[in-house]
């Protein structure tokens, strides 16, 4: 299958080559010279029209007819067979304009000019003088089996610069109905020379007497000549779409099309794929150019893609290289040229008529045979060159029509080629000659699957996953007869688990954890191996690694012993300890202290008000703490937990300082804290310190604060309440529940101080939020 490329082609630039210089000198009487003359004249005339055309496709059902503007057409043609259209601008000035109008029309699917494509010859080699491909591809023996055969007719169209219909080695092989598209005519006369040879190469008259042998030799194989490409080689788009329609008209069975450019058409993609829909088989060169670039129509999805070796199967190094080559076949050729006589012609163009000379007599032996089957026919049978399987220089090889019609006459099975399975698989896969054929895979006896090869030679079978090392046997069944086995061994593709590992922190040197058993652990950091190490038999590994930066991102990977890697484990270097380098101070007396994270855990200390702490984790809502003479877990809410990291303690040293709700001047002074004013520092910023004060925190000018080295007890204030019945809410917003009232003048501790609302702590126990208009301190 081909990848198509798919650009927009309103600038297209086309492959340059020169057209074939011939070794013999024409004579040519008056009668032709008037002939070409005229159609020079013609050639010339229709390339000015040409140059001022459209070409359109449409979505499905959709037309132009209501929505054009009219005024700028001179005239539109539209295809039989293809929905696409060719406009012809009434004045060129305008194809920008409609260009612009078109692209709005809902109704249209692609718009473009009316580019170019050019033959694929070069100039002659005077070395290459024989038909050396014909017996290097044993084409007399494969004739020879096909001579007591009984044929169908092969319509071949070959789509190139007409043809010399008197010549004498193509007597009887065209067959009626060729046009001339240039100039809308039956005279179909070659002004070039090209279309007749590559014609000369399909189907020349074999055992004649004369001149050359054609591919097809005696087989009942008929030229329908399609002129589209102008003496000089120039072919319009919009020739080549006439000519496809045509030909899908015509039924024929083969398209040879020994040209192209390198830009893609997505309207002649849609035609060629109409075309192969409609069973045509099409052969395209691979082109001329000598380099890797995609050339069209040869790389369109269903086309055969030619490219050209010489005498000693070595790529030409005039062969276009990709991977869209299909086969390869010579490109160097003597043929048939114009008046009746013989040239010398080299390149892809004369490789591809080779290709559809071998295709014709698939179609003469098995008319029903499809586009598909043919290239799996051709693919299966090449002789491989270059790398092993299909490659980018010879495609799947160089064609090879003794053994691919050799089985078509006799479709004995064959054994497959099947891709290697592993235990992971659950499709047993591969290529096959044999189409249509039964395929049969069994374990010790046992069927555990089969299928029919597929028209393009694939096939695929359904089967449980095997264990490694369990050979499966693979045959080929066609109305009993059998296949010698193919045997096929499952090997291990099965990944390892994804390895586990602790946690990873900025101090963590030592590395633990589980993988496959036996498999290799490596720990990367990018394309880096930081380090690697074996897992044991029991899968555990052990591994030390110098100190990794916070944030750094690594990962795990484990890699089994049958070479397969297990998915990547993703780690990220955290600061170790967030909580180890934290302390808390206890925000009221007789905070309970239990032996777990759960609230049933059992009591095992007390922490009284503003006693400190240490804190080494936090889990479900609980700090685990290790104080002055208790450790365990105390619920979060009942704990002030500050980073030591960044801990120091102060005063205010000015009469007054301004609390801001940020380290800028410009930031909302929020309270005023009083002369001597104690204070824990727990943040340094741009002159600023924030800090935490005794009923509320905020950021405060660091020229007033004095610094002291010695902590100082948390600052807790008291008050009273001022008004009765004061609500106790569980939290500072307006909507929060109200838990309790408390008593007027009843003593309370403020511990917090947020919107409004004092956190409070009163003698018996209770806890919660009341409004700092109802206390008074």
């Amino acid at each position: 299958m081909k990848s198509v490329l798919n650009i927009p082609v309103f600038v297209m630039c086309f492959l340059a080559f020169f057209i074939g210089f011939h070794l013999l000198v024409l004579s040519v009487n008056a009668e032709t010279d008037l002939s070409k003359q005229e159609l020079l004249k013609s050639e010339n005339a229709s390339k000015e029209e040409k140059e001022s055309k459209l070409l359109v496709s449409y979505k499905k059902g959709a037309n132009l007819e209501k929505s054009i503007n009219k005024a700028l057409l001179k005239d539109k043609k539209t295809f039989k067979n293809l929905n696409i259209d060719v406009i012809t601008l009434d004045n060129r000035k305008d194809k920008d304009k409609l260009i612009e109008e078109l692209k709005r029309n809902k109704a249209i699917q692609n718009i473009e000019e009316n580019n170019t494509r050019q033959l694929f010859s070069l100039p002659n080699d005077p070395y290459y003088k024989q038909q050396g491909y014909i017996e290097k591809l044993e084409l007399p023996y494969t004739w020879d089996i096909m001579d007591a055969q009984p044929t169908n007719e092969v319509v071949v169209a070959v789509l190139d610069t007409g043809l010399d219909t008197k010549h004498e080695d193509l007597q009887g092989i065209v067959a009626p109905g060729g046009y001339n598209f240039i100039n809308n005519s039956s005279n179909i006369y070659d002004l070039n020379g090209h279309g007749t040879a590559v014609s000369g190469v399909i189907a020349a008259n074999t055992n004649n007497g004369k001149g050359i042998s054609g591919v097809s030799g005696n087989a009942n194989v008929k030229i329908l000549p399609l002129q589209i490409a102008h003496s000089d080689g120039v072919i319009y788009q919009e020739d080549v779409l006439k000519a496809i329609d045509y030909a899908i008209e015509k039924n024929v069975d083969i398209m040879n099309m020994s040209f192209g450019g390198t830009t893609s058409s997505t309207i002649e993609q849609e035609a060629i794929k109409h075309a192969v829909d409609n069973g045509i088989t099409i052969v395209a060169s691979a082109g001329n150019e000598g380099n890797t670039k995609y050339v069209y129509p040869a790389s369109y999805e269903g086309v055969i893609s030619v490219g050209a070796v010489d005498e000693s199967n070595s790529i030409f190094t005039f062969s276009n290289r990709n991977d869209n080559v299909d086969i390869v076949a010579d490109g160097s050729v003597t043929s048939t040229s114009v008046n009746s006589t013989y040239d010398q012609w080299v390149g892809t163009s004369f490789s591809a008529p080779i290709v559809s000379g071998v295709v014709s007599l698939y179609k003469s032996l098995d008319s029903t045979l499809s586009p598909n089957k043919i290239s799996g026919i051709l693919e299966y049978t090449a002789v491989d060159l270059g790398k092993s399987g299909k490659d980018s220089i010879y495609g799947y090889g160089l064609i090879n029509p003794k053994a691919s019609v050799t089985y078509l006459l006799h479709p004995i099975p064959s054994q497959p080629k099947v891709d290697q399975i592993g235990d992971n698989d659950v499709k047993l896969t591969g290529k096959s000659i044999n189409i249509g054929f039964q395929i049969v895979a069994s374990v010790n006896g046992k069927t555990i699957g089969s299928s029919k090869i597929n028209d393009d030679g694939s096939f695929s079978i359904s089967i449980p996953k095997q264990k490694v090392g369990t050979i499966i046997k693979i045959i080929l069944n066609n109305n009993g007869l059998e296949s010698e086995p193919y045997s096929l061994k499952v090997i291990d593709n099965t990944p390892p688990a994804i390895p586990n590992i602790g946690k990873f922190t900025n101090k963590t040197t030592t590395i633990t954890g589980k993988a496959e058993a036996n498999s290799t652990v490596k720990i990367n950091n990018g394309k880096t191996v930081i380090k690697s190490t074996t897992a044991s038999s029991t899968g555990t590994y052990y591994m030390t690694i110098s100190p990794q930066n916070v944030n750094t991102v690594l990962s795990i990977i484990s890699t089994d012993r049958a070479g397969n890697n297990s998915k990547s484990l993703t780690i990220k270097v955290t600061n170790e300890g967030v909580f180890e380098v934290k302390q808390a101070v206890s925000l009221a007396n007789n905070v309970k202290v239990l032996n777990g994270y759960l609230p049933h855990n059992k009591l095992v200390g007390s922490l009284e008000n503003g006693e400190a702490v240490k804190v080494i984790d936090l889990k479900n809502g609980y700090y685990r703490v290790i104080g002055a003479k208790t450790r365990g877990w105390v619920h979060h809410s009942y704990l002030l937990a500050i980073p030591t990291k960044f801990i120091y303690y102060g005063t205010v040293s000015a009469s007054s300082a301004s609390l801001r709700n940020g380290f800028k001047d410009h930031n909302k002074v929020i309270a005023t804290l009083a002369n001597n004013e104690p204070l824990t520092i727990i943040e340094t910023k741009e002159g600023y310190h924030r800090v935490i004060a005794s009923y509320t925190r905020g950021w405060v000018k660091a020229t007033d604060v004095k610094v002291t080295l010695n902590s100082l007890p948390y600052p807790v204030k008291s008050g009273f309440i001022k008004t009765s019945e004061a609500a106790l809410k569980n939290g500072y917003m307006p909507w929060n529940y109200i838990t309790g009232h408390l008593k007027k003048e009843e003593a309370v501790q403020l511990i917090d101080l947020k919107m409004g609302y004092y956190r409070v702590i009163t003698k018996d126990g209770k806890r919660g939020w009341v409004h700092y208009t109802n206390i008074r301190m």
